[in-house]
Order: structure tokens, then sequence, then C-alpha cells
């Protein structure tokens, strides 16, 4: 297999193993534990969409069996088995646990679309399952159940082959109040997340607008001269012909609106994923699937290209799939010959991932000569429908694992923009949570829903920021979002084809433009900081964004606020304003701080933890606290579109005991790791180390370090043993000063009194 994509090893190890009757029990670790089912008693070893490693180390264990059930005594507590999963339970403290879901924390949903908060406003009837939350694998009560039974199997090329062949499959989740080690473990099993490019953490534009490449490039060049650093450009599905934008299009390809339209398609063998709707008023119908640029809007879309990679942007398409390859594509007749299709009648070349050669096709013929000119990934805007020719198994599934494979092995770290699949779709970052109303609602459960999807594993989370549809031009609403989205795994504007709602900062009046732009131009100087986070989640599954509970889960305060706020990167408690300001400008929420001490990251204010309190602030002002001893890192001066290791950066910490690990590397194999310790030695004297360890090409001698230590008293001597310290000087209760010239592979000790 592709190990340098996925790591796995689906051998259990058979110490682990108990038989009983037509079940097989592995005892993967003490709190974690599989049951299977076969009559036949052919269990199945091989990697699942779900699981892809089950080779843990032995386990100590004991157990009996009886004539009707099976005891296991693990440490701390037992599992009787008594035949079935609802009949069985977990006996802990002397009370029993029923192995089921009933106390859940909830994982995370597939997308939101039509959604206005935790409300669905779509014209169905009910609420579609994708809106609804799934299951995650942490519980109040201790137990999680995670049901592998019906997903599909991949062979040795990481192509889906089969359904797992057992009648029962699940894996019982017991950890009670030990979340951090109940997602490292699922982690473990299922596939830590990916590292990701460095280009993903900066400011995306995206909207659904048909944009000529001169308008493009003109937006791209105003957001430069207004020191709007992006990262990423987002270009909707009107990159292609489309039936949202048809004033040239049938003069363009030689065809009228009813040859467009089709009348009539049929594919016996790929109904569920090739069936056309017939009705011409369906905009379903009407060309959301395209691979060709629009030569009107885009005449040269290699020049188009080229001109956003001179500007250090990084490039996404959006790619409906459903409808296959039109007749009138520029790829259909290469495609047709690259499968032996029949292209007398015109009919589309289907789509269907089940098929090896005509994925290979798509990826061969379609997709990766765009990306040789230039695209970077693919938003896959995948929302029609479940269905596939392997029952089961959706398209959407399908089109995350191939699409993320495909881009892994043409770039050195894979990426995709895509809704989410189902469990072990952390594998496949990024998620696009779809389309929002535009209303404070949809803020507040976005906040919620981005933290708790870590239960899940799912931890990079895009939302269209601002929301997507309905509402007014409301400069308080997107600002919030706005500040949301600067602590958010992903920063990603986007809105609707429509005048009034663009995200462009500039179209926001009363001061709400510069607020804006100053949120922007922050999130770009995070990159660093936020960059390392990612990097340690792949090596250990910390998540950026984090339920207050996962460290402390005693405390029922922190359920209750996980709804509005979070720790971001584990240092920083985060409490977005999510609801409108006041008379005088001014916005308020409570706050709970848990046990410590906490300072307030722009001002220094200290905060005593274990206790909620009112916080207010200025219109512009959020609240984000900075843990005792903690350090947060952002990039000094970096301006313009560039994501390269800072040359200057600032430190911000506390006085107090803490330590943080700095992550950089070269988007390869090289890799440095700056170590920050602070330690109180008494109410007056302190000390913070420095070491710096890695590859000699990443490291920068001339690195300047922006030092500032919040709530401070008073300062009457500050040294530094290696290096060079200097400017420095006190504003209010922070000190401030520089350090450069540090060595490599060489603690550093700096010291105050």
């Amino acid at each position: 297999m592709n190990q340098t994509v996925f790591k796995i090893n689906n051998n259990t190890n058979k110490d682990n193993m108990i038989f009983y009757k037509e079940y097989r029990i592995s005892i993967l670790k003490n709190n974690l534990i599989r049951i299977e089912k076969d009559n036949s008693k052919v269990f199945n070893d091989n990697p699942t969409q779900v699981v892809l490693f089950r080779n843990f180390s032995k386990n100590n264990f004991n157990y009996e069996i009886k004539e009707d059930k099976v005891i296991i005594k693990l440490d701390g507590y037992e599992l009787h088995f008594n035949g079935t999963i609802e009949e069985s339970y977990i006996l802990y403290n002397d009370k029993k646990i029923a192995l089921d879901n009933s106390e859940n924390l909830g994982g995370t949903f597939s997308t939101v679309d039509q959604m206005d908060g935790d409300v669905y406003k779509g014209s169905l009837e009910e609420m579609p399952e994708t809106r609804k939350v799934g299951l995650g694998v942490l519980s109040r009560n201790g137990v999680a159940i995670i049901d592998d039974t019906k997903s599909y199997c991949f062979d040795e090329n990481l192509v889906f082959t089969h359904k797992n062949n057992n009648e029962l499959d699940v894996y019982i989740f017991f950890y009670p109040n030990k979340y951090k080690e109940a997602l490292r473990d699922f982690y473990h099993l299922s596939g830590f997340p990916p590292k990701l490019p460095k280009f993903v953490f900066g400011n995306w534009w995206s909207r659904f607008y048909d944009y000529t490449d001169r308008s493009y490039i003109y937006l791209m060049d105003s957001f430069i001269n207004d020191n709007i650093p992006l990262t990423v450009s987002t270009i909707d599905m009107d990159w292609h012909y489309s039936m949202t934008n048809k004033s040239n299009m049938f003069k363009d390809l030689g065809i009228s609106e009813d040859e467009f339209i089709l009348e009539k398609y049929e594919d016996k063998d790929n109904k569920y994923i090739c069936e056309f709707w017939k009705d011409k008023t369906d905009p379903w119908s009407r060309g959301w699937t395209g691979y060709t640029f629009n030569k009107k809007l885009f005449p040269d879309y290699k020049k188009f290209l080229n001109d956003l990679k001179k500007r250090n942007l990084h490039v996404t398409l959006n790619v409906h799939p459903r409808q296959g390859i039109a007749f009138y594509e520029d790829m259909y007749d290469r495609c047709a010959k690259f499968m032996n299709f029949d292209t007398s009648k015109r009919e589309n070349i289907p789509f269907d991932f089940t098929d090896n050669k005509n994925r290979e096709m798509h990826f061969k013929e379609v997709l990766n000569p765009y990306e040789r000119d230039g695209v970077d990934f693919w938003w896959i805007d995948w929302q029609q429908g479940e269905k596939s020719r392997l029952p089961g198994l959706t398209p959407l599934w399908m089109c995350n694992h191939y699409f993320y494979l495909d881009n892994a092995k043409n770039h050195n770290r894979g990426v995709i923009l895509s809704r989410f699949a189902g469990i072990g779709g952390h594998r496949y970052p990024l998620g696009f949570s779809g389309d929002t109303y535009q209303t404070f609602d949809s803020l507040k459960y976005l906040i919620k829903a981005t933290s708790q999807a870590s239960n899940i594993g799912y931890s990079y989370w895009s939302h269209d920021i601002g929301g997507f549809m309905g509402g007014t031009k409301d400069g308080d609403l997107f600002f919030k979002f706005v500040q949301f989205g600067v602590f958010s795994p992903i920063l990603r504007l986007h809105s609707e084809c429509n005048e009034t709602y663009s995200k462009e900062p500039r179209y926001y009046l009363k001061g709400y433009n510069e607020l804006i732009n100053k949120y922007l131009r922050f999130r770009h100087k995070m990159i660093p900081y936020i960059y390392s986070n990612s990097l340690k989640n792949h090596k250990l599954g910390s998540a950026l964004l984090e339920p207050i509970y996962y460290y402390y889960p005693n405390d029922e305060r922190s359920y209750r606020f996980s709804e509005s706020q979070y720790f971001f990167s584990k240092d920083l408690l985060v409490a977005p304003f999510s609801s409108r300001k006041d008379e005088n400008d001014d916005n308020s929420m409570e706050v709970f701080f848990p046990k410590g001490t906490y300072y307030d990251l722009k001002y220094g204010y200290k905060y005593k933890g274990n206790h909620i309190k009112k916080i207010t602030r200025e219109l512009g002002d959020m609240p984000v606290f900075i843990k005792e001893g903690a350090f947060f890192i952002l990039d000094s001066n970096n301006f313009g579109n560039d994501i390269k290791n800072p040359l200057n950066i600032d430190v911000i910490t506390t006085c107090g005991n803490g330590n943080y690990q700095f992550y950089e590397d070269n988007d390869y194999n090289a890799k440095l790791i700056t170590t920050f310790n602070h330690k109180n030695l008494d109410k007056n004297h302190g000390q913070i180390t420095l070491n710096i360890k890695g590859s000699k090409k990443l490291y920068q001698k001339d690195r300047v370090y922006n030092f500032k230590i919040l709530n401070i008293y008073s300062i009457n001597d500050i040294s530094i043993d290696e290096g060079e310290i200097y400017d420095v000087y006190t504003e209010g209760k922070n000190l401030e000063f520089k350090v450069k010239n540090l060595p490599l592979n060489k603690k550093v000790t700096i010291s105050y009194s």
C-alpha cells in the first residue's frame, strides 16, 4: 500500500484476541475493544473506510468464558459480553454502563446547506441526514460505539473493493473523562490527520460570481493595494460554461440550448450516478458540471493562472462531477478515446469512480492537465445523491478518497476542499461546510460545531465566512464572522452571486472595512503559529480548536460554555462575540475561565480561573485570553501574500510556568523546532529559555524575536547568556524587548528580575 499517504497495518496482535462462539473480541488497548461476529468465522482483517491500523501492542487482561457470556477484566473495569451488544455492558465503579451512544458528545455533519443555525430551511419536508450531527468517540459516561459493519475495504492499491464481510463489527471506546487519550487512540486506529501545505492557513478569497480574467486579477490587485494578504484564490463554478452565465455559451460551443439540456440520457449500468433530470426548469440539468474554461470570461486561462501565481496565490477550482464529460467539452474526444466510448450519439461519458479506468480517465485526461497549468487542488462540490454502483459507498466518499490520493501523488502534500463523508473523513482535509444563511444564529452554530467536530477527529472545517445567502449587508455580522474566522482552522470568504452580499471589505462602511482589514492582516501573521499546530496535529492528534471539556471534564460549566468558546491551539481561550452590539457600540458576553490564570491577549488584563465573568469590549476588540506561562507566536512584519518562514517573529507570553514548541519546515523533510520555556523562580524573578534544534537550512541566525511579557509589575534587570538582547522597555505593565543572534542546538537563557 501507499504508506507515504496513510500508515496502514491491519494485522491485530493475536495475543489480544478472544474467540467466543461466532465472535472474535480484540482487546486493542485497555480502553478500546473490537467485537466482530461472523457465522463462518472468517473475520475481516482488511483496512476499511474507518479503520486502517489494528496492530496495537500486546495488552494485559484476564477473561473467563461462561456458557452464556464472556467476562473480560481490564485495568479499572470489566466488560460483560452477553452474546449481543444490546445485552452487554461495562461494569465500572460498581455501575453497569450500557454499550450504546446514549451520552455521546457528538461529532459533526456532512453539510450545513440551507441551514440557519441549527434550523433547516430547505425545500424538503424533513431535515436531511447530511445536516444532522453524527457520532463522536467521546461520551459523558465514557462509552462510545463506532459501527464499522457496513464499511468498504481497500486493497493494496488503496482502491475500494468489497464490503466488510462481518455481520457485526463495532469498536467500543471506554474513556471516562479521558477525552484526549480517546482521540489519540482513535487517530491511531483510523489514521492521523495528514500534513497540509502551509498556504491553506492564510486568507482565502471565494465568491459565486462570473468574473472575467481581468476583473479577477483587478480584484486580487485591489487586495494587494489595500494591504490585505491572501494565499488562496478560489474560482467558483463559473470558470467553466454553465447556465448561470450563458450569454455566449451556445455560440462558443456551437450547440443549441436544447442540445445543452439533453432531453434524454440513459445508462443502465450507471443510472444512480449519471441520471439526468429531464425537466428544463430544474437547474441541476443546466451545466453545473463543466471542465472547459469559458473562453469569453477566460480567453487565455493559462495566462490567468500564471498571473495568479505571480501574486503568490494558490488556486482551487470548483467541480460538480456528477454529469460526466459532455460532448462539447474540450477534452471529450480524448476521454472517449481513452474509454473506447461511442461518440456517435454525443452522449456524456459517465462519471463513475467505482470503475478504475473511468477514474483514471478523469484524472489523467481532465484534471491533471489543469494542475500542470497551475491549479493546486480541487473544490469537490458533490451534493447530488448518495448512490453508486457499490451499494452503501457514496460518491462523496469516493471523490474525497481518490481526489485526495491523486493530489497527494502529484504534490508534496495533498489537499482537497469537500464535504465530510463520514467517520474516517478526517484523513481527507479540508472540509467545506456548505451554504448557510447570513445570520447570527448561523455564526453561533458554527462556533460550537467547529470545536465539536474534533470529537470525531475532524479538525479542518472551512466555513463560508459571513454566511452564504439571505440577510442584508450587515457590517456588524460580517465583522464578527471574520473575527471567528481568524481564530478558526480555515478563513475562507465566500458568498452567493448577489451584489449585496460580496465579502469585499471595502463595501462595508462605518469603519467596518478597516476593522475587517486589520483582522485579515492579523490572520496572515498567525500562519506560522497555526501551521506549527497543524504539524503537531499530524504527529500527536491535537486539533486547532478543542472544546473546554477536553481539559476540564469534571466541571459541568465546561460543557455549557463549549457552545460559545473554545481552546485555540491549547493555550488560547477564545470567546467570539456572536450577537449584535449594543447601543453604545460595545459587545458583552459571559466567559467561563477554567482553573488557572489567564491574561487578555491585547491588554494584558489578568483573570483568575474557576469562575464566570461578564466581559465587555469596545467595537473591534475580541475576547482572547492566553494561559499563564504560555506562548503565542506571530510573524512580525510579513506583508504581501508570501508565506516564507519569518525572519522576525513576535513572542507573546506571561509570567508563570509554561512551555511551547514552535514547529517549522520547508514542506519537505527539513524541520526546525524551537522550544520555549517560561519559569517563575520567585515573585520577582523569572527565566525564559529557548532551544533551537533541527535543520541548518532552515535556521536563521539573523532572526529577531520580539518578546512581550504581559502584566509584569517591575523590571530592574534583564540579561541573556547567549546572543544579543536590546530595545528593552515597558509599556504599562507589559515588558518588551528584542533578541537576536541565537545559536542553533544550544540552550539560551533570558533572566529577568
